[in-house]
């Protein structure tokens, strides 16, 4: 549950510096893009390999394997950074994260005291 609340007040925001910047400067786990053609892509891992975006995406595992990445399917889904348009990263949104917890934890302590504190034959109203 505190994994959820963490991770619920996430988003993806988009970057203000470039794809090779933003991986360089904040190594993020991963980034979104959206391409010349309109396609978004999550990469996990991102790196830039040349003058390309590679990574781990959805249904490929790309790798510097001899200087060339590939996917399981034989196919190369890397982009390269000229054919990339935009790219954002995951920000958490600190106090919308403090607000869900300060709301939500005295809720499931309050609900659970309240549960606890009834006998299994005995009404609870």
């Amino acid at each position: 549950m505190l994994l959820a609340l963490l991770t619920g007040c996430a988003s993806w925001r988009p970057t203000t510096i470039g794809l090779g910047q933003v991986i360089e400067q904040e190594q993020p786990q991963q980034v979104r893009v959206t391409l010349a053609d309109g396609t978004r892509l999550i990469v996990r891992q991102p790196f830039i390999l040349g003058d390309a975006l590679a990574g781990n995406t959805e249904d490929c595992r790309l790798s510097t394997g001899g200087g060339r990445a590939e996917c399981r399917d034989g196919t190369t889904p890397i982009a390269l950074l000229q054919d990339v348009r935009g790219t954002e990263v995951r920000r958490t949104n600190a106090l919308a994260t403090a607000a869900l917890f300060l709301v939500v934890l005295p809720t499931v302590y309050i609900l659970v005291q309240f549960l606890t504190e009834c006998e299994p034959r005995e009404s609870c109203s």
